[in-house]
């Protein structure tokens, strides 16, 4: 008994980042229609802002969690405008392969700055733990799960209670309609793409606290993610939190009962049974193919 709750505590803590972790990939889909490739990079990023600010400065990575969502929003609007925009003439292929190329660079740039080698960041309680009866919590899963739920907050709240958060909504249910009212949808999915970035780049210093950097660390996280998404129903927010729990706990209950090598493979047989099983996944809907939009 204790062993399974050890487990299950070590599943929502892991879930609870993979849930900010997957929170920017489901918006940009929501709203843009868009698989974004470069988003585990993106991730990438923001652990690799946080290792710099540690290390060149000394700032504890849970305090720069908001810089580091700052420096990867604004390097992903850049993006966006530069690279993904450009591509849109050419549909969701050609999307696709843009931010497969970006994808593909962010690794060599990583490796340029940064180099090949694992970098962690090692602050005190990185190696400390909470004790409570025979349970034992690591100290930097817990403060790297609350961070990521509260930064989740603040993004459910600005998407539910600001003007922009329901500009966010109006262009994602319906493009041609928020035109009509004078919403500049180009400007908002510019703006929304940004916001995707910086939440990719705040669950970057989180995942540098758990997690060591590497330039290619993005493969095992665009899988994750993707994994989640799919599973949680493309788009849906509540549905990628629910589904990253369950990835979390599936992938701790792996590690522990079956065997540590079978962990990576768990993201990939989720999206597999997923595309079976439910397609539209755990609160996806299945899309409408009579209504036209407006031109």
């Amino acid at each position: 008994m204790g062993l399974l709750l050890q487990t299950l505590t070590f599943g929502v803590l892991l879930g609870s980042l993979y849930a900010l972790a997957s929170s920017g990939l489901a918006l940009t889909y929501g709203v843009l229609r868009i698989v974004n490739l470069v988003h585990g990079s993106l991730l990438i990023a923001g652990g690799y802002v946080t290792y710099t600010m540690w290390s060149g400065f000394g700032i504890d990575p849970i305090l720069s969690v908001p810089l580091s969502a700052a420096t990867v929003g604004v390097l992903g609007g850049v993006l966006y405008l530069a690279f993904v925009r450009p591509a849109a003439p050419g549909g969701e292929g050609g999307i696709m392969m843009a931010t497969f190329a970006l994808m593909i660079a962010g690794q060599g740039a990583f490796a340029l700055v940064w180099g090949n080698n694992p970098l962690t960041v090692a602050v005190p309680y990185t190696r400390a733990s909470f004790v409570v009866g025979d349970l034992i919590i690591p100290e930097a899963q817990l403060y790297a799960a609350v961070a990521a739920v509260a930064v989740l907050v603040v993004l459910v709240l600005l998407l539910q209670k600001t003007k922009f958060g329901r500009a966010i909504r109006a262009a994602a249910a319906n493009p041609a309609g928020a035109r009509f009212v004078g919403i500049d949808v180009g400007r908002i999915n510019a703006l929304t793409y940004s916001l995707g970035s910086a939440t990719a780049g705040a669950a970057g210093a989180l995942i540098s606290l758990v997690y060591p950097l590497t330039p290619d660390a993005w493969t095992q996280w665009l899988g994750r993610c993707l994994a989640i998404v799919v599973l949680g129903g493309l788009g849906s927010m509540a549905g990628t939190f629910i589904a990253a729990l369950v990835l979390g706990i599936l992938e701790t209950f792996t590690t522990t009962y079956v065997s540590l090598s079978w962990t990576a493979a768990v993201p990939y047989f989720v999206i597999l049974i997923v595309l079976i099983v439910r397609p539209a996944g755990i609160l996806g809907r299945r899309g409408r193919t009579d209504v036209v939009a407006a031109a």
